[in-house]
């Protein structure tokens, strides 16, 4: 059953989540790695992970794009192993925002560049300081 709006459909994406993490801790029961294991069935091999209340919009170039209505802090992407196994989060009333749209598929090529490692590591933290300096900076200055 899936649900596309309001609270159900947040309901069932934390639960789906929970149940891919459990689904892998139980075919893992020995690990010392699980963490990396349930990272890596949700990010990187699969597109098993939801963001509560998202719903799919289209997609661009392959890759699929969500957005949600209480969304309005800001977009970002969550490269996969493959352009299917992305994400794209639009901010909500963006989801026809071409030159992002195009921004962040930039992120989805930056990571098969560099690959996913490097992605995660350098780039999406780099990437998300610079977006965190940039609101709080417009911030402040509109509020001076």
């Amino acid at each position: 059953m899936t649900y596309t709006t309001g609270y159900a459909s947040v309901v069932y994406d934390i639960m789906y989540n929970f149940n891919v993490g459990k689904g892998v801790a139980q075919a893992n029961p020995n690990a010392t790695d699980l963490l990396d294991k349930v990272y890596n069935a949700m990010f990187i091999n699969a597109q098993d992970y939801k963001v509560p209340g998202m719903t799919l919009v289209g997609n661009y170039k392959g890759v699929p794009l969500y957005t949600a209505s209480y969304m309005n802090y800001g977009s970002f992407t969550l490269p996969g192993s493959t352009r299917a196994n992305g994400k794209i989060f639009l901010q909500a009333g963006q989801g026809s925002d071409s030159d992002l749209i195009k921004h962040e598929f930039g992120h989805i090529l930056q990571a098969e560049d560099y690959g996913l490692l490097c992605f995660y590591t350098f780039k999406a933290p780099t990437s998300a300081l610079s977006a965190v300096r940039a609101t709080v900076g417009s911030y402040i200055f509109a509020n001076s």
